[in-house]
């Protein structure tokens, strides 16, 4: 299934909201668009705990929303332990060169793995 809310202006509220949704479905999430949301660092945890265990997660679309380098721990988490993960969507934030160094370099543990903070990659 693919669920694409982008522009929906869910702010961290909303994604919380669905955090709880994802968490009661029967079925799984490949694709979750979540494109210019005014999502922050403080949606991260609930979102990675919503997601963590879905073992059908394939895109996860984060673009042009606020969040910092306080996220990264949390979305490192993500990217460790949801295996399904093959590509993460990040550009537009607003992650310093360290905190896209060290989310770039999960890229290790899974070759297919695509952490991207432009258009380009």
């Amino acid at each position: 299934m693919k669920l694409n809310l982008n522009h929906n202006n869910l702010r961290d509220c909303g994604v919380k909201r669905l955090c709880e949704a994802l968490r009661n479905m029967e079925f799984k999430i490949q694709s979750l668009w979540l494109d210019s949301n005014r999502l922050s660092d403080g949606c991260t945890d609930d979102l990675v705990s919503a997601l963590s265990t879905n073992r059908s997660l394939r895109i996860l679309d984060l673009r042009s929303n606020s969040f910092t380098d306080g996220s990264v721990p949390a979305l490192c988490r993500l990217i460790e332990t949801c295996t399904s993960l093959e590509e993460i969507r990040l550009w537009g934030n607003r992650f310093s060169s360290d905190g896209r160094n060290q989310l770039r370099s999960l890229r290790g543990i899974r070759a297919e793995l695509s952490v991207s903070f432009s258009f380009f990659g």
